[in-house]
């Protein structure tokens, strides 16, 4: 009996192959997008939780209130780990990550230029969850020349793992490898690569090192702690141990913890770590549910079409004898071999798509940890939508007398509602799409206030010893005539970089005030090569020496924050030494669109540069680097550009583009596969009254407006719900920017001419089908 049903469900779905395959490819495509989508989500709100005592570490973070301005540090002094831990009860452990830049290594006379290298206090092993392939893991930092590297480093320089006791060399310091970790994965707030030894801290150490921001210092605590109780001795340890010395300052200062599960989609702070962001992970995540709602509601629909053919074969059945219950039961078994053929479809997607996406994400789609409840999830979604589309054979009709009207209005209405939806859901998405673009290419098309094009940025050596060549560095990549110009500039001094802070003195109103501001250190080429405007006074000269001692640049936010009204000749005290203000630059947005533009302060200081501006076409990449042979010799060149650097800072909003991009296509080609379907078996039914209207001599436009009105209605409609519901949403992601666009009545006349255009396309060809039909051939068929 089993296989009798079976080979029946197989021959009703062959029967109906166009309604089964638009059905099967539609769920197919929706489920491995949500597959695809769910392992993203999972993976992102994963992050850190592979650490044994992730639950239990908190990272600290450093607040400072100056003049009336408060920041917020990612970054910590010194001292706070290991202050907190021997003072305070309920602290296990602590770690103190020193982020080492960019350092040159070298290994085996091969030179390397890396990221990912941290200095680690020896008992920050313990807070962390390293698993190590080789080595002492009893003190595998004792030594302070020791170093850990991990897996991928340790195969990249040596080709393999079994490194314990080679040497290796940072900058000019020797290095004995003493252990080799697996790499974190992907998912983790930091990625050490290597692992360098931290000193401790010295007992007499002074004040300013609770300053010196440049350790992320994390705590475990013990199982019995409450983090309320951390963050009161946090309060308690500021009050004992930096009040005193702060007192009459003007400064306060207040540590805050941070749980290390939630640590990636916090709210970013000052050189923080990269952060995700918690709205496009919904937007996604919501997204592929939209367009696997669309795919099933087709699939619901396409059986409803398909059912109202069924009629008479469902009748003929329940004439011949056939039970209610053989009836429902065939419609299960139609649903479950529909379930399988779409869960192998979508499985041979995953799998040809999962390259592609683990170049795009980093995770791999393949993984099935924790998956358990999607596995279990997407094939009873998929048997429910197919019971849902067959219950009205199967059900209904089995419920109804044997003679059943053929003409159902009831079911033709709900399969228009059921289309209307999936086309109002599929506008929300493109009226998304559109605007989310057009943001996009405002940022980026946006006046910035600076120059980005042909500006090249070159990392200079960090090394103490190389430090005096940069001048002179600069100054033969001038002299090559088909260079524009160069400049040396100090770290966060690049607009679009998270720059410093400092804290200044000023004169408002004849009191003396502390206010803490960004600050550049720039040399005299600066704004003349990123183009930058001044509005008042002039810009720093090489040939005024004092102009490095005694003057200072702002922009016009700094001067209209202290309502100066003439800004020129004021006093700015840099450390109690007083500078006047000689010029005042036009605002530039010296951070992303995200931000209002800041408070600057530009000093004339190429004592500590970090990188040299070079203003010049790309064919000139090779004069800088013979000039960088001359100079460094012995450290690798590293070379970017700043209009990539810029577009770099709206990537999160790219791929959120590109991703509703993909589901908009995705879902505007089911609802139009569904419309073909049913508009064909709509016209189907209408033969014989299309045929007698044009026997009666009715005109093509008359045949067109009969057969088409009703579903214009539906897209019109569906059109009417989505767009308050689009402008609401995107109003509300709009405003996560200082500096956005409107939304305007074209983005809604795009989605619009879309959406009809796009439908009007999917029934053209049954409609000149069925106007070109000879209507004689049609009525005796009939």
């Amino acid at each position: 009996m089993i296989s009798n049903w079976f080979r029946v469900s197989l021959r009703i779905l062959f029967k109906y192959r166009l309604y089964t395959g638009i059905s099967l490819v539609g769920l197919a495509i929706a489920i491995t997008s949500v597959w695809f989508i769910a392992n993203y989500v999972t993976n992102s709100y994963g992050y850190d939780a592979y650490q044994d005592h992730a639950d239990r570490i908190h990272r600290l973070s450093m607040q400072i209130t100056a003049g009336g301005n408060t920041d917020r540090y990612a970054t910590t002094g010194k001292p706070l780990g290991s202050v907190l831990a021997e003072n305070y009860s309920g602290i296990d452990n602590y770690a103190r990550l020193t982020f080492q830049g960019n350092p040159v290594v070298w290994v085996n006379d091969e030179l390397f230029k890396e990221d990912g290298f941290y200095a680690i206090n020896p008992e920050g092993l313990g807070v962390f969850t390293f698993d190590f392939i080789s080595g002492n893991t009893n003190a595998p930092l004792s030594d302070p020349n020791s170093i850990l590297l991990s897996r991928s480093l340790a195969e990249k320089y040596f080709g393999g793992t079994e490194v314990v006791n080679k040497p290796i060399t940072i900058g000019d310091r020797p290095y004995t490898i003493q252990g080799v970790f697996e790499d974190w994965p992907k998912n983790s707030h930091v990625n050490p690569k290597a692992l360098l030894h931290s000193e401790g801290l010295a007992s007499d150490y002074e004040l300013q090192e609770w300053f010196n921001l440049e350790h992320y210092t994390y705590v475990l605590l013990d199982g019995s702690m409450d983090p309320k109780e951390l963050d009161d001795q946090l309060a308690q340890l500021t009050t004992e141990h930096l009040k005193p010395g702060l007192e009459g300052s003007g400064v306060d200062i207040k540590f805050l913890a941070q749980p290390l599960k939630g640590l990636f989609f916090a709210p970013g702070l000052i050189d923080d770590v990269p952060k995700g962001n918690s709205k496009y992970v919904y937007a996604l995540l919501f997204a592929g549910l939209l367009v696997l709602l669309i795919a099933g509601l087709n699939a619901i629909n396409l059986s409803l079409t398909q059912s109202t053919q069924r009629t008479k074969e469902i009748q003929l059945k329940k004439m011949l004898g056939i039970s209610r219950g053989q009836l429902v039961l065939q419609s299960a078994m139609e649903s479950g071999i529909m379930t399988v053929l779409v869960l192998l479809v979508a499985g041979i997607l995953v799998l040809a798509f999962n390259t592609t996406y683990f170049q795009y994400s980093g995770f791999q789609a393949l993984d099935i940890t924790g998956q358990w409840l999607l596995l279990l999830g997407i094939p009873l979604i998929t048997f429910g939508f197919g019971l849902l589309g067959t219950s009205y054979s199967g059900v209904y009709l089995s419920f109804s007398g044997n003679l059943v009207s053929t003409k159902k209005t009831s079911v033709n209405t709900f399969k228009k509602v059921l289309l209307g939806f999936q086309f109002a859901i599929a506008s929300i998405i493109i009226i998304a799409t559109l605007t989310i673009n057009k943001q996009i290419d405002f940022m980026k098309n946006k006046d910035l206030g600076f120059s980005k094009e042909q500006v090249m940025i070159v990392d200079l050596p960090g090394n103490d010893d190389l430090k005096d060549k940069h001048i002179q560095f600069r100054e033969r990549v001038k002299s090559f005539p088909t260079i524009q110009n160069a400049s040396l500039i100090g770290g966060g001094a690049l607009p679009g970089e998270e720059n410093g802070k400092e804290i200044f003195q000023v004169t408002v109103e004849g009191e003396e005030v502390e206010k803490v501001f960004n600050f550049y250190r720039v040399d005299e080429n600066f704004s003349e090569l990123l183009e930058l405007q001044l509005a008042l006074g002039r810009n720093f000269e090489a040939n005024r020496p004092s102009d490095k001692e005694d003057a200072v640049l702002i922009n016009q936010a700094l001067a209209q924050s202290l309502q100066w009204e003439n800004p020129l000749d004021q006093t700015i005290y840099y450390y109690g030494k007083p500078r006047k203000v000689i010029g005042v630059v036009q605002n530039f947005h010296n951070k992303s669109l995200h931000n209002a533009i800041e408070p600057i302060v530009f000093l004339y200081d190429e004592a500590y540069a970090t990188k040299l501006l070079v203003k010049t076409a790309m064919g000139n990449v090779g004069l800088v680097e013979t000039a960088w042979a001359d100079f460094f010799p012995n450290t690798p060149f590293a070379l970017s550009h700043f209009d990539q650097f810029i577009d770099a800072q709206y990537i999160q909003e790219d791929d959120l583009a590109k991703l509703l991009g993909f589901f908009s296509l995705v879902s505007l080609g089911l609802c139009c596969m569904g419309l073909f379907a049913i508009f064909s078996l709509h016209l189907l039914q209408k033969t014989k009254e299309l045929s007698i209207r044009k026997v009666l001599g009715a005109n093509a436009w008359h045949l067109v407006r009969t057969t088409t009105r009703s579903y214009v209605g539906v897209a019109v409609l569906a059109l009417g719900m989505a767009i308050p519901v689009a402008w609401y949403l995107m109003e509300n992601w709009l405003t996560g920017f200082s500096y956005r666009i409107s939304m305007d009545a074209l983005v809604f006349i795009g989605a619009a001419t879309l959406i009809l255009g796009m439908s009007g396309l999917t029934v053209l060809y049954h409609i000149l089908k069925s106007v070109h039909a000879n209507p004689v051939a049609s009525l005796q068929s009939e």
